[in-house]
């Protein structure tokens, strides 16, 4: 018996024993799993076992059965719809967007909108981007502006995007945020710009025992070949963002068992951005 059937059945094993399924993870296949497949699911198994087995975990006062923490979006409804019908979301469980619902795709009204109604339910949280920022300051400069039409509906989603808060807080064991936090300070004494702008180096810096939850750094600056959710060696921090604005795909992950979904492929042309230092987009 070859070594890479060896880890394959050694894979399945681990993803069925912890609670994975079928649907978590449609691009794995044990039939034909890759050495990068096997590497990925490999690092980030470990990076997540490690943290939910430790002493900082205390699940006994959360009321959910599952916190599902969704990365970026940008823009991408079609692609997010598929991802959500995967996770089932019932009443028992917490669904917070991390942020970037917009900036893109070209479908950002309709995220925007599905966000703003279901944002009422007392399980749904949905977090302040830098791009939902960037649009609060010079929102005729953003993919968005484009679909927006209405001036009626303008207001209401300048209302929301205001409301928006930048971190959620879970006990001592979960935080929510967009892109990061500066490692110097208490996690209830954050800037907003650091919550919406850091880059990935405050990781290296972070040695807190609450698990920081973030998107905005593509997973691939973590672990050049990944495409799915990282969790930073020897830190508790797990970055969520699997580029779809750039082919990638959508990730939610479940941070109290681990379990993770990502977004189906949908074939047609996606929107590339980049915002320069003044806020504009840029090709």
């Amino acid at each position: 018996m070859g070594v890479q059937l060896l880890l394959e059945l050694f894979f399945l094993f681990i993803f069925f024993s912890s609670g994975y399924n079928s649907n978590s993870k449609e691009i794995f296949s044990f039939m034909h799993i890759s050495q990068k497949g096997v590497d990925e699911m490999e690092n980030y198994v470990d990076g997540m076992k490690t943290f939910l087995n430790s002493e900082a975990v205390d699940t006994s006062k959360i009321p959910y059965k599952r916190i599902l923490a969704v990365g970026d979006i940008h823009g991408h409804f079609s692609e997010f719809m598929t991802l959500y019908k995967k996770l089932n979301v019932s009443e028992d469980d917490l669904l917070i967007l991390l942020g970037d619902l917009i900036e893109g795709g070209n479908e950002n009204l309709s995220m925007i909108s599905w966000a703003m109604t279901e944002n009422k339910k007392p399980n749904v949280i949905v977090l302040m981007g830098n791009a939902e920022d960037n649009f609060l300051h010079k929102p005729k400069k953003t993919f968005l502006s484009e679909e927006l039409k209405e001036p009626e509906l303008v207001a209401q989603v300048i209302k929301f995007m205001k409301n928006m808060p930048t971190h959620y807080h879970i006990e001592e064991t979960f935080f929510f945020c967009h892109a990061g936090i500066n490692s110097k300070k208490p996690l209830n004494k954050q800037s907003k710009n650091r919550l919406l702008n850091s880059s990935k180096k405050f990781a290296k810096k972070y040695f807190g025992k609450t698990l920081v939850v973030v998107g905005h750094t593509p997973v691939r600056k973590i672990n050049e070949s990944s495409t799915v959710p990282v969790k930073f060696p020897d830190r508790n921090v797990l970055f969520l963002d699997t580029e779809i604005k750039r082919g990638g795909r959508i990730s939610c992950v479940d941070v109290l068992s681990g379990q993770y979904w990502q977004s189906d492929k949908i074939k047609r042309r996606t929107i590339a951005f980049l915002y320069n230092r003044d806020g504009e987009i840029t090709e």
